[in-house]
């Protein structure tokens, strides 16, 4: 069985032979696919098809499902109210109305369970959209085991969003070993970018490390180095994958004359 492990990025709908689907391409050099295992997703000890290895989430713990208003401390020139139809995850988000007096530093907070715990974690992930582009640590997220965020344990910085675009973010929480009582989750409108209208959802705490996810293999060109997933891969959530492809190559054919 021929085998082929290489750096996966994103997979994206492509065209190969005028087909239109999640097309990846063997490396350079790699002999071509006469056969590959497309009955399904196989389990990542078939020895089939392909795998990826990337950083995963193993435990999560929710910290806030933005299915309510954040309310803890209001600041000035922020209207905070509750969307029902622009959400990622639940019924709802929580919809900031930022105007254009708002001042640079303000945080706008909101209470989460008490003495809710981090140290077992290593990431904090979000969804966040902006009505206008943004450039990276604009917006801060603040984690705090005091009320409102007086003395945030974990300051970080949101990257440059796309404008009215929802986005996934990872965040590394800096010191998970000092987040063992965290109350108050913040929103920090860091730099003046006038007004703007930025939605939020569902604040977690992760666990991350390297799992082996299978992956359905749909379809395949005979002969050539090409195969196509059933589904998009998505490079920012599946940080630093590699794909492992298991599969027959012509001179491993029994059937096959040479």
């Amino acid at each position: 069985m021929a085998f082929a492990l290489f750096p996966i990025g994103a997979v994206g709908l492509s065209t190969v032979e005028g087909v239109s689907a999640y097309w990846v391409r063997l490396p350079t050099g790699s002999k071509p696919i006469r056969d590959i295992y497309t009955a399904g997703v196989p389990t990542a000890t078939d020895g089939k098809g392909a795998v990826m290895m990337a950083l995963g989430v193993l435990d999560s713990l929710v910290i806030d499902d933005c299915e309510d208003a954040w309310d803890e401390d209001v600041p000035e020139n922020f209207t905070v109210s509750l969307d029902t139809t622009d959400k990622v995850v639940g019924t709802s988000s929580v919809k900031v109305d930022i105007a254009a007096a708002a001042a640079a530093g303000t945080i706008l907070c909101e209470i989460v369970a008490p003495g809710t715990a981090l140290p077992k974690f290593t990431h904090l992930e979000f969804w966040i959209k902006c009505s206008i582009a943004t450039t990276a640590g604009d917006f801060k997220i603040h984690l705090d085991d005091n009320a409102k965020c007086a003395s945030a344990i974990e300051v970080l910085n949101v990257p440059a969003l796309a404008a009215n675009t929802w986005t996934h973010v990872r965040l590394a929480l800096a010191t998970p070993q000092l987040d063992s009582a965290i109350i108050s989750l913040g929103l920090e409108y860091d730099v003046d970018i006038g007004a703007c209208t930025v939605h939020l959802d569902d604040f977690r705490a992760v666990r991350l490390a390297t799992v082996a996810t299978p992956l359905q293999v749909s379809q395949f060109v005979q002969d050539d180095v090409y195969f196509a997933l059933s589904e998009p891969v998505d490079s920012a959530y599946h940080q630093n994958a590699l794909m492992l492809v298991y599969y027959t190559s012509p001179d491993e054919d029994p059937t096959c004359s040479n």
